[in-house]
């Protein structure tokens, strides 16, 4: 079979429309539908059905798909093997991670830009839900991400380093409410609660909400002026003055956030995440790869002004 027709066949699969396909390939429709026709000539199956709507996938033509996307990678990755010196610190390199991990990206950039000039990292965000499975993502890439490792995955998880959260609140919030000097001055002030999604329900309801219960018995906790789920969502509402909230400390970067009881509060309160790095076997000595995450490594255990309060737990 044709693996220009197992790329076409998957970008069907993807998109579920034919005339988009068309588009993307830059060919007519009839062209596609031949190519999958012979993919299914080939099977004995069929693989995809039209309707006025557009294309659906058969039983038969989900399960050739997941097939398909990991051919395509895996003669992606041979080509490349075979085509790119990987002992050169030059070219793109892929890093998946969430916008969350951009954040402890960025603040290393110029300066991993700078020692590596002929790296070009390209930040991909939408890639991230493809991590556990791995085999379909094709190229020189490197993830970051705070998902712990799948059961099942071909891909390698590394730790790179734990962080913490700690009490925030924005400058507007201290104009009108000010600080709170104890713990218990926080029944005066409200509260930006965490309630997490199922995909992250794991994480301690209490250590991710840990202002909610100091100084306070056990069966009567302080109420949250407002719940979020996002930790974005929740560093929005703290920079706009909202209330007082827990992030990491590479998340509230600048002049608008305000440590809250610094010398008070304890990390050992709070819940404690993993950032790992995430690479494919064959890109274990890959120089550009190894490159990046050495530079990470050296970060974290040198830079006293952001990594180092950000991703270790301080001492004591």
């Amino acid at each position: 079979m044709n693996l220009n027709h197992f790329r076409t066949f998957a970008l069907v699969g993807t998109h579920l429309n034919l005339s988009r396909v068309a588009d993307i390939l830059n060919t007519t429709q009839a062209t596609i539908t031949r190519q999958v026709q012979s993919i299914e000539t080939n099977l004995g199956v069929k693989l995809v059905t039209t309707t006025p709507r557009g294309a659906r996938l058969t039983e038969e033509g989900a399960k050739f798909l997941v097939f398909a996307k990991k051919i395509i990678s895996q003669i992606d990755d041979i080509q490349q093997e075979i085509s790119e010196n990987k002992d050169t610190l030059s070219g793109e390199l892929r890093v998946i991670t969430t916008r969350f991990g951009s954040y402890f990206l960025a603040r290393h950039l110029e300066e991993f830009r700078e020692r590596y000039p002929s790296i070009h990292l390209y930040i991909d965000s939408d890639t991230v839900a493809q991590l556990p499975r791995g085999s379909e993502i094709a190229g020189t890439f490197l993830g970051l991400t705070t998902s712990p490792p799948p059961l099942n995955t071909p891909l390698i998880w590394q730790k790179l380093d734990d962080y913490s959260y700690f009490p925030f609140a924005g400058r507007k919030y201290i104009e009108k409410v000010g600080l709170p000097k104890s713990y218990e001055e926080l029944d005066q002030h409200r509260f930006i609660g965490y309630k997490w999604s199922a995909d992250f329900s794991h994480i301690d309801h209490k250590g991710s909400n840990p202002l909610l219960h100091q100084a306070r018995l056990e069966s009567d906790p302080r109420e949250s002026y407002v719940i979020v789920n996002d930790i974005e969502v929740c560093r929005a509402m703290i920079e706009e003055g909202v209330g007082i909230g827990m992030l990491p400390k590479f998340l509230a970067n600048n002049d608008s956030f305000v440590p809250v009881l610094p010398d008070v509060f304890s990390p050992e309160l709070s819940v404690t995440r993993t950032i790992y790095y995430v690479i494919k076997e064959n890109l274990k000595s890959n120089a550009r790869v190894r490159a990046l995450i050495n530079f990470f490594k050296e970060k974290v255990a040198q830079d006293d002004h952001s990594c180092a309060p950000i991703l270790r737990k301080p001492a004591g």
